[in-house]
């Protein structure tokens, strides 16, 4: 019997996004897609995805698109912007959650999840100043959440290419 391939969305082609998209692509473990800007996809789409290490170069090929209803649900959204960026993205990023979607957004100081399941007064206290009208939370559920830090040191050379 075959196991299903997981579903992964990286949702941004920059620094993060490329490496990250290029390395689970080279697996192939998982079907990958990425979602960016229609300059940077339609680049992707003409001559892949290409990333440059000292050890490594290599090129490859992903389902870029624009929009995340093209892709429709994913197993897996990992959102390779930066934090600040992320209110802008809750009404498109909606489209890949579904109920078993794990979801793994950048943390880089305190996430709107802080208080998700905590013991004692402050349990699931939603945070306001990180989260204005509490449209994280209820977008990306905390009991979804993955948290992740990305530590990688890299830049973009250009469209497609870090």
């Amino acid at each position: 019997m075959s196991q299903r391939i997981p579903k992964i969305c990286v949702y941004g082609a920059g620094a993060v996004g490329c490496p990250l998209a290029g390395h689970l692509a080279r697996s192939k473990q998982c079907d990958v897609s990425i979602i960016d800007r229609e300059e940077v996809v339609t680049i992707i789409q003409q001559r892949g995805m290409r990333v440059i290490k000292p050890d490594q170069d290599f090129t490859f090929q992903v389902h870029a698109a624009t929009t995340p209803e093209e892709l429709g649900v994913q197993d897996y959204v990992i959102v390779a912007t930066k934090i600040q960026q992320a209110n802008t993205l809750l009404a498109s990023i909606s489209h890949l959650i579904g109920e078993e979607t794990a979801i793994l957004p950048p943390s880089t100081g305190i996430p709107y999840f802080f208080f998700h399941e905590l013991k004692g007064p402050f349990k699931n206290r939603h945070l306001a100043y990180v989260d204005p009208e509490d449209r994280q939370w209820q977008t990306m559920p905390p009991e979804q959440v993955l948290p992740v830090v990305f530590w990688y040191g890299a830049h973009s050379i250009k469209p497609g290419v870090t």
